[in-house]
């Protein structure tokens, strides 16, 4: 996925705090402090960096391969891929991750420590990625492939 010719967009910091794009390939910064951040991608393959400590974080990608990168220390981290082939990097302390892939053929890697459970209704297209570094654990069901 190339940033070039890629919209950026950062969410504000207090509050609660909403950013829709278009059908354009977005970067799309989440580090808001706010009780919910929310970021909406509709269309175009969009990068979202949830790194926010707020209360609740809400990542929309829509249609596109959108790759949803979750560092935040927030309360709850949601992320739905919607339609397109997905990728989520989980490398947050949240409390809580919840991950629904939508359609197509989406791809989890966890790479930090934390409580991941939760995934939605879509977790047999998952593909599910263990960082044993990291003593990272995953309960999930339905999974297709799972790779080491």
């Amino acid at each position: 996925m190339s940033i070039f010719n890629t919209q950026v967009r950062q969410m504000g910091y207090f509050g609660r705090n909403t950013v829709s794009t278009g059908n354009r390939n977005d970067l799309i910064i989440q580090q808001g402090l706010g009780n919910v951040n929310r970021a909406n991608g509709n269309g175009g393959n969009d990068v979202f960096l949830m790194q926010g400590v707020g209360n609740k974080n809400i990542a929309n990608g829509g249609a596109g391969n959108d790759l949803f990168i979750i560092r935040g220390a927030g309360n709850e981290q949601i992320a739905n891929g919607g339609a397109g082939n997905d990728t989520f990097r989980v490398a947050g302390n949240g409390n809580l991750v919840r991950i629904d892939g939508g359609s197509g053929y989406d791809t989890l890697s966890l790479e930090g420590q934390g409580p991941w459970h939760n995934f939605g209704s879509n977790t047999s297209r998952l593909r599910l990625y263990y960082n044993p570094a990291t003593r990272s654990f995953v309960s999930a069901k339905s999974i297709e492939q799972a790779n080491r």
